[in-house]
């Protein structure tokens, strides 16, 4: 694909055993090796299973660095994702399927299961709220990430996906779609933006005008780390929100330099009378 053609994947094939990813909620490492594995496995899986060019793929995992390999994979076996957030109700769920008609679905089989007990697991996240089996049912392939117990037919694991095989891979034009993102549902309606491969390129060469020099980031949503390893930067990541006292702690243990904040996020420190440590030097 375009963007790939301009930063290729050979990045994670020099020195493959130098690590990329910490995954800072588990203590997990990803080597370059082991990344880019990943992320053939799930690009030939998704060849295998009829994807074509251009079509939609939405991913509903709790897992950012997954999430990240997902976009990867799909970008590379010619789809576009579509970013959603379960957490905006019901309605507005719904609304954005029907808008995407997404072909394909990666999905946790936690997820899954957590929906068809939904009258148990709505305390424990929103999407089991705003999410029902009954809005993936159009969906032609839903790609589970682990085992789940609750079978359906438009359900395959991952692990069913051929281990060896070639990947085929389309020149495609820049002006091609690679990511859509939809706002945060202050409207009535979805409204969104899509980034073509040649607006995605330029949002991480703008970022790495101002950022070339620094190595280690702290990211931790999907798109974010993204953008890190595309800079060939180690990405020290999180699954979902750290207090600040807790991140602080993370910055100076890995050295971080750089990350990207939510307003919200820095208005905590504040509240909380929390320095950021002298090793971060941008946000």
């Amino acid at each position: 694909t375009a963007i790939f053609g301009t930063m290729d994947l050979n990045f994670f094939s020099e020195n493959p055993e130098e690590i990329v990813i910490v995954d800072a909620l588990s203590g997990s490492i990803k080597k370059k090796k082991d990344f880019l594995s990943e992320i053939y496995f799930l690009a030939k899986g998704f060849q295998e299973n009829g994807m074509l060019p251009w079509d939609t793929v939405v991913i509903l995992t709790q897992d950012s660095v997954l999430y990240t390999i997902s976009i990867f994979a799909t970008l590379l076996s010619w789809g576009r994702i579509a970013i959603v957030d379960p957490e905006m109700g019901k309605e507005n769920m719904r609304k954005k399927l029907k808008i995407l008609k997404p072909r394909f679905c990666l999905i946790d089989g936690t997820i899954i299961d957590g929906i068809k007990v939904a009258w148990v697991s709505q305390f424990f996240h929103p999407i089991f709220r705003n999410l029902s089996l009954k809005d993936l049912e159009n969906i032609p392939a839903i790609f589970v990430n682990w085992r789940n117990l609750f079978k359906s037919k438009n359900l395959i694991n991952i692990s069913t996906f051929e281990k060896w095989g070639p990947l085929y891979i389309l020149p495609f034009d820049d002006n091609s779609d690679a990511i859509i993102v939809f706002t945060g549902g202050t409207t009535a309606e979805p409204k969104w933006v899509i980034h073509s491969h040649k607006s995605l390129f330029e949002s991480i060469m703008m970022i790495d005008s101002i950022l070339w020099d620094e190595q280690v980031f702290y990211a931790d949503l999907p798109h974010f780390i993204l953008f890190w390893l595309m800079l060939r930067k180690t990405v020290i990541a999180w699954r979902d929100s750290m207090k600040p006292r807790k991140l602080r702690e993370l910055f100076i243990q890995h050295k971080v330099q750089s990350t990207f904040f939510a307003p919200y996020k820095i208005q905590e420190f504040i509240v909380n009378h929390i320095t950021l440590p002298g090793c971060v030097t941008h946000l």
